[in-house]
């Protein structure tokens, strides 16, 4: 009984609502809006992120939620 309640709620995957947006952040694709997809959000020109990453993802779990580590973008020097 435990597996069937675990299996059921395994396929009751919510999708994902519209991608959040961030400061001077672009999202720049989507792979959808299911559970496991993928945003890429790189920053605004003119804007670099802090860590000297050039983008960073967000991912939809199985609750509907994007997760993920966001990357501020700042005012600074474009890298050449």
């Amino acid at each position: 009984r435990d597996l069937y309640s675990l299996v059921s709620f395994l396929l009751s995957d919510k999708p994902c609502g519209d991608p959040p947006s961030f400061p001077h952040t672009i999202l720049h694709g989507h792979t959808g809006f299911e559970m496991g997809d993928e945003l890429l959000y790189v920053c605004a020109q003119g804007y670099v992120m802090g860590n000297k990453e050039t983008a960073f993802t967000l991912l939809c779990d199985s609750c509907g939620v994007w997760y993920g580590q966001v990357q501020a973008c700042v005012k600074g020097k474009m890298a050449q």
